[in-house]
């Protein structure tokens, strides 16, 4: 997903390591869509980070409503987003997840 900080446009997303790989996930901000270099990482429950996916979470809530986003990730239900917010709701369940931040 896409978050705008001070005009500049810059891509959030987590990258591709599984949960059976034993290794920790990164958030990753790049100006390129889904950059995952190394240096595109945020450390895991920086204030960064923690900015970013609260930031993206009050986005969803305002969109597809708190208590849908809340059900959401409480519950193993089916996501209900539709478009671009199927992705980031998506983002927020790896989130809760990865980083207990739901």
């Amino acid at each position: 997903m896409s978050v705008e900080d001070d005009g500049t446009v810059r891509h959030v997303t987590f990258d591709q390591q599984l949960p059976w790989d034993a290794r920790a996930r990164y958030v990753c901000v790049s100006e390129r869509q889904f950059g995952r270099e190394v240096n595109d990482r945020l450390p895991p429950n920086s204030k960064e980070e923690i900015r970013l996916i609260r930031e993206i979470r009050e986005a969803a809530e305002q969109e597809v409503g708190p208590q849908v986003v809340r059900k959401f990730l409480e519950s193993p239900e089916e996501n209900p987003g539709e478009g671009k917010w199927f992705y980031v709701l998506n983002f927020l369940r790896i989130a809760a997840t990865e980083r207990d931040a739901s």
